[in-house]
């Protein structure tokens, strides 16, 4: 039962083809001017008003997560360069929400 209502939900927040260029556009924007993702994000908002708010939700959420999962994996790879011991819960796979 969890794993239909799981599916029915995630099969509802699907991005549009425009809020997935957008998304991937500020990701790409905020990686390589290190910038405030949420200056980037603010400001794209606005160039791109037509988008749904639905759209624009889940844009400002996806950016964050892409952040969010890059620091973590560059802190994992900068760990095992350093030939550290990785904690147990970092190896083990996230359950999505």
């Amino acid at each position: 039962m969890r794993v239909f209502m799981q599916e029915q939900f995630e099969s509802q927040r699907r991005l549009t083809p425009r809020a997935r260029a957008l998304t991937l556009e500020i990701a790409a924007e905020a990686r390589a001017d290190w910038g405030f993702a949420t200056d980037i994000l603010a400001r794209a908002l606005r160039e791109n008003r037509q988008l749904a708010s639905g759209d624009r939700r889940l844009v400002a959420e996806t950016v964050y997560g892409l952040i969010r999962w890059e620091r973590r994996l560059e802190s994992i790879v900068d760990q095992l360069l350093a030939g550290a011991r990785v904690p147990k819960e970092w190896r083990e796979p996230v359950t999505p929400m």
